[in-house]
């Protein structure tokens, strides 16, 4: 079992009370080394009795997809976490969680979004918050209706760095900045080692 820390846990509370005040579209700010995937691992279980459906999540490369589900399965040990990514067809009907890669998912006219029954996935993460409005993850956002106007459905995205370098706006996607720990902080309280340049 892993010992959630204060900051993560308030995330976590965060997300639930935005979730009860009708903010269906959301970011965490958690910076790199804060434990952002252990973050969104334990929402799966903190809003179940609000969201009881299946969770995707979606993220950037094989190795983040890899780390990514083997924290899913340590946080939550008794849900059949897929992966789909290339090779790997995940399998939606038996899968509580699965994580997908972008390039695989959210490919134009994949066969692959075609496989899910969307009314059985109420909450969508996106990893790398910054990238989501390129239109590989818009296929993916447009696939599973979280961006649908009354939607009781729920889209968290998270980074470390929740702004583009394009100047591109994430709030045409995501309603709420709900939580943001900065990297000042987590050095502050000891759960970072300090920056140093070379």
């Amino acid at each position: 079992m892993i010992q959630l820390r204060p900051y993560q846990k308030t995330a976590i509370d965060a997300v639930c009370a935005a979730y009860d005040q009708g903010w269906r579209q959301q970011i965490l700010s958690i910076p790199t080394g804060g434990g952002k995937t252990i973050v969104f691992s334990a929402l799966y279980d903190a809003l179940k009795s609000r969201l009881p459906g299946k969770m995707l999540i979606v993220t950037n490369g094989e190795e983040l997809v890899d780390q990514v589900i083997q924290t899913m399965r340590t946080v939550n040990p008794s849900l059949r976490v897929d992966k789909e990514m290339a090779e790997h067809k995940a399998d939606p009907t038996n899968a509580d969680a699965i994580v997908a890669s972008v390039a695989s998912l959210g490919r134009k006219n994949t066969p692959r979004l075609q496989k899910y029954d969307w009314n059985e996935w109420d909450k969508v993460i996106i990893d790398e918050v910054q990238h989501s409005t390129a239109a590989s993850y818009l296929n993916v956002l447009n696939a599973t209706n979280v961006l649908k106007e009354g939607t009781s459905k729920l889209l968290v995205g998270v980074s470390a760095t929740p702004f583009r370098a394009d100047g591109q706006a994430l709030g045409t996607l995501y309603k709420k900045m709900t939580y943001v720990y900065s990297l000042r902080q987590a050095i502050e309280e000891g759960f970072l080692v300090k920056v140093r340049g070379y």
